[in-house]
């Protein structure tokens, strides 16, 4: 059963990781994540990104062999899912590693879930790889999020407006893509472990990192901000459905 992930407080943000059967957080007792890592990357002059695949891939479905046969695929059968996980989780890894590895201009930080060292991947010196991260705490200090587009990380990229590259796994992650290039606050490939290399990825950062497009993709992040805050929040939506039930007078027949 997928309790989704998990806000701990505000100082810690949005925790990349989903909670166990008891209602505990694997790696949520590590030592404070050291966020003066990124800041002095920053002092250095590299730009700093951020990748999360999403508590679900690198966790709950890491070993999903119906997904995995290949015969499984199709938009209603394991949420759409074209693999498993690992499959998903590992290519984009190696990919990030390949790409970014050992340059001076671009340091990552990566949100791994729990089974990175199953990859077989050595860590280059410009990464920091945890395998939970306080999302919303990072995103304040990065200058482009490499996500597999789930709602929340959606909606934290937008509110911190960090420019987006989403590459999804299943469920409403290719809708959330989709959506992100109609609104024009990033990047969108439909299936990263077909479509996305290393020279992809250094081609799709490197747009999110140029002035010019990063400061159209903030704008409209920024309106959006404007949109979504106007719009009432909780309180409104809980008191549109108390409206609407209060005034139900049930179904007109067909």
């Amino acid at each position: 059963h997928y309790v989704g992930p998990m806000v701990r407080s505000e100082e810690d943000g949005h925790i990349s990781q989903a909670p166990k059967s008891d209602g505990t957080v694997e790696g949520a007792a590590e030592d404070a994540f050291p966020m003066d890592r990124i800041e002095q990357w920053k002092a250095e002059g590299r730009k700093v990104i951020y990748a999360s695949f999403g508590t679900v891939a690198s966790n709950m479905v890491w070993n999903w062999e119906e997904a995995d046969s290949g015969e499984w695929y199709a938009p209603h059968k394991c949420l759409g899912a074209r693999q498993s996980g690992k499959v998903y989780c590992t290519h984009l890894f190696t990919q990030l590693m390949e790409a970014f590895g050992g340059t001076r201009d671009v340091a990552v930080v990566l949100s791994s879930g729990p089974h990175f060292d199953e990859c077989g991947l050595e860590v280059p010196e410009n990464f920091l790889v945890r395998p939970s991260v306080p999302q919303v705490e990072v995103l304040e200090h990065v200058e482009a999020f490499v996500s597999h587009g789930g709602a929340n990380s959606l909606f934290e990229s937008i509110d911190a407006a960090v420019p987006l590259l989403i590459l999804p796994h299943f469920g409403d992650q290719h809708a959330n893509g989709k959506m992100v290039v109609d609104l024009d606050i990033g990047l969108f490939h439909d299936d990263p472990v077909a479509e996305v290399t290393a020279e992809v990825l250094r081609e799709d950062v490197a747009k999110l990192l140029d002035p010019q497009i990063a400061s159209k993709f903030k704008r409209k992040m920024q309106r959006l901000q404007e949109s979504i805050r106007s719009a009432g929040g909780a309180r409104r939506a809980v008191d549109l459905i108390e409206t609407y039930v209060e005034n139900f007078k049930g179904h007109t027949p067909a």
